[in-house]
């Protein structure tokens, strides 16, 4: 059965990525600092990404945007 969605990688990295840096202001963190932390905290996550892309693109668009 084929799923009716399409699921491209790399559109649905930059809306997560927007959705982070949406709660993380939310919440009152702006510095550099306190995003590293953030992604300090989701081990699993960082490591699917360097497994997938051979670095961690999460955290990186979030400092760069």
């Amino acid at each position: 059965m084929l799923s009716p969605f399409a699921w491209y990688e790399d559109p649905r990295l930059g809306l997560r990525v927007r959705f982070d840096a949406l709660h993380t202001h939310l919440y009152g963190g702006t510095a550099h600092d306190d995003i590293r932390y953030v992604y300090s905290t989701v081990p699993i996550v960082r490591g699917n990404e360097e497994t997938e892309w051979s670095r961690f693109p999460s955290r990186d668009f979030w400092l760069a945007w």
